[in-house]
């Protein structure tokens, strides 16, 4: 469960290994086993990251991450071709990517041309950075380092400690100014990550001021292993997470932006891709129309309504909770997202004279929700929670070979929260 981490009753400097980039330990060349997991194909050596805010003319979250990944095995080779996700809005630069091989007694670095990196838009919201890192074999060092970018203040970044292979080493940094109060979010089991922090000046913006920095180191943390029947594995790995608590510069500036849900309401009904969507109803009016003039109950009526859409309408396999384009453009190419599709559901329902709300959730693979942060980065799914002669159903259009009221078993992830005007 999210756990809200108080500072401590203790102050002490942080101290972290720090790493320069090309400068592989002979220890961590020559290593042909891990002694804590004898079986793992890749061992993470290290894993450093270092979060600040920066003000320019927008306030910028920077962070500097460092990575180094010892491969075992044949098995181990894999983890040679990288994958960097960020957001939509955000940015990767910097990246220096190499291999490392002991070779008759000497080190030989093979560098990333950075002619081989790839950037895809896997979504409107998501972007991933792809490369290679070439001359790996097992007893190889690989190793890269690269700066994100976000504008997201209000949720700084996310770092994680436990990944699907040991981590042998691993530190995470934070500062902020003290203008800003953040709420610690974390998951999984932290008994072996040490936190510290200290007050002191940071540099934010062209000066100096009172600000807070914290550190969690973390050494020899098993590997996640996944148990069968178990939710998303996001609900377990060691990692923590911020949301912005308020904003208080005394004398001159108070804000509580505090997520609750509610508010989250609030946002979604004025976003485009969501309130904006379902306002564009009149796209499927029509067709909403004639369905209901054909007459029977409720249920009738919803039933008809979701076997129409569900066969119409062709899944492109992608899960959201917000629309790619407009309804009409959606409607016309018969073929989008969960979102496209379930909100177009949606619109129809209301048409038809159907009480009927939107319900954004996470999936299994996603992970739970939090109950009592409103973090809308945890939220990638949305369905229709329908009323129709005295009974409610939750409904999916995704599938047209799935009854009505059955959802995925993808979707079976615990609470969603209830979309409405009213607050939800």
């Amino acid at each position: 469960p999210a756990l809200l981490l108080i500072a401590a009753s203790f102050q002490v400097h942080a101290q972290i290994k720090e790493i320069t980039f090309g400068k592989i330990p002979q220890e961590d060349l020559e290593m042909t086993e891990y002694l804590p997991d004898i079986s793992a194909d890749a061992i993470i050596l290290e894993n450093h990251a270092k979060t600040v805010l920066s003000s320019k003319e927008d306030i910028l979250v920077i962070t500097d991450c460092h990575v180094r990944i010892k491969i075992m095995n044949t098995d181990g080779l894999d983890y040679a071709n990288v994958e960097i996700p960020y957001g939509g809005d955000e940015k990767i630069y910097g990246l220096k990517a190499a291999s490392y091989n002991l070779e008759d007694g000497s080190v030989v670095q093979t560098l990333v041309d950075r002619k081989s990196l790839y950037y895809e838009k896997t979504s409107n919201y998501r972007n991933t950075l792809r490369f290679s890192v070439p001359n790996v074999k097992p007893g190889t060092v690989i190793e890269y380092r690269y700066t994100h970018e976000s504008t997201d203040y209000f949720s700084l970044y996310s770092f994680k400690f436990q990944e699907e292979i040991p981590v042998m080493r691993c530190t995470f940094r934070v500062e902020f100014p003290e203008y800003f109060d953040y709420k610690f979010v974390t998951g999984g089991d932290f008994h072996n990550i040490i936190y510290r922090y200290e007050r002191r000046k940071i540099s934010f913006g062209s000066s100096f001021m009172d600000g807070f920095e914290g550190s969690w180191t973390g050494s020899n943390i098993p590997a996640f292993r996944e148990e069968p029947f178990s939710t998303g594995s996001e609900d377990y790995y060691s990692q923590i997470g911020f949301e912005l608590s308020k904003i208080n510069i005394p004398g001159y500036y108070f804000e509580d932006v505090s997520p609750t849900y509610p508010k989250l309401s609030e946002l979604l009904m004025k976003r485009t891709d969501f309130g904006g969507y379902l306002s564009q109803s009149s796209a499927v009016k029509k067709k909403a129309e004639e369905i209901k003039a054909q007459g029977g109950s409720e249920t009738e009526i919803l039933r008809r309504i979701f076997t129409y859409i569900s066969e119409y309408m062709m899944w492109n396999g992608s899960s959201h909770f917000t629309s790619t384009e407009s309804m009409s453009k959606i409607y016309k190419e018969a073929r989008g997202n969960s979102a496209d599709i379930n909100l177009m559901l949606l619109a129809m329902l209301r048409i038809a004279g159907l009480q009927a709300d939107p319900v954004i959730f996470s999936t299994r693979e996603n992970g739970m929700v939090n109950p009592v942060f409103a973090i809308i980065q945890r939220f990638n799914n949305v369905a229709v929670v329908a009323s129709a002669d005295g009974k409610q159903y939750i409904i999916d259009a995704t599938d047209p070979l799935r009854p009505f009221n059955m959802l995925p078993l993808e979707c079976l992830n615990g609470e969603g929260w209830l979309v409405r005007n009213s607050g939800g």
